[in-house]
């Protein structure tokens, strides 16, 4: 993957990382020590739906409900945020995992 993550990829959280959620905030963190992510209130949703099962459109579409914004907004931001965590090796891509 590459940081121009398209809308149809879909990404789930690294099983090399531990993170914990708050009510206002969130924190990711590889097993390592060595990449640690504070997370914002969108974040810590988005982090949330990256499980394998959503791609960038799906996530969007949440976080344009749940925040009351433009869904090409929601999709250019969420795109953004998967390849920084990308790119710091706390997601990775994959194709769609049967919910389950």
């Amino acid at each position: 993957m590459d940081n121009a993550i398209g809308l149809r990829i879909y990404a789930k959280q690294d099983s090399a990382c531990v993170w914990r959620i708050f009510p206002d905030s969130g924190l990711i963190m590889e097993l390592t020590g060595r990449n640690v992510h504070v997370l914002n209130v969108v974040g810590s949703e988005i982090w949330e739906l990256v499980d394998g099962t959503r791609d960038v459109n799906a996530i969007a579409r949440e976080i344009e409900q749940r925040f009351e914004v433009d869904f090409e907004r929601a999709c250019t931001d969420v795109a953004a945020f998967l390849s920084e965590l990308h790119s710091k090796g706390l997601c990775i891509e994959t194709k769609a995992v049967a919910e389950g």
